[in-house]
């Protein structure tokens, strides 16, 4: 009989109001803290990405420069790297200047005169009317 009535006090206590409310607050607990710990992941995942692709760009950029650098070891290599940024030729060559004729179309259109300000064109009126 004790027995029976221990077990109907645990019962009663395991599913009285109070026992309720305690295990619902801790799920709710436990399911924010679940869902914080799944946006972490999502940004995590995101970082990952992103270091991964910078990652490859960087390898790229290394390779474009060992190549780089390999072309400087060649005395070829110096003295294009050299005639390109300095536009320097040879004592024996010369140096051609091709002008294309589109080109001077459009420096035609730029030489006109520029159209006169507000203030000059009220000014000049003005000053046109004592001239009369």
């Amino acid at each position: 009989m004790r027995e029976l009535e221990k077990r109907r006090r645990i019962k009663e206590i395991l599913y009285s109001r109070v026992t309720l409310v305690v295990l619902l607050i801790a799920a709710l607990f436990s399911a924010e803290a679940l869902w914080g710990m799944i946006r972490k992941e999502r940004d995590v995942r995101e970082k990952r990405l992103s270091v991964e692709t910078e990652v490859e760009e960087l390898k790229d950029r290394i390779t474009f420069l060992d190549g780089e650098i390999e072309k400087f070891n060649t005395s070829r290599g110096i003295e294009e790297e050299i005639r390109e940024k300095f536009r320097v030729v040879r004592g024996d060559e010369q140096v051609a200047i091709i002008i294309d004729n589109e080109g001077e179309k459009t420096n035609e259109s730029s030489e006109l005169a520029p159209e006169p300000r507000w203030w000059s064109r009220i000014l000049g009126s003005i000053g046109g009317l004592f001239d009369k």
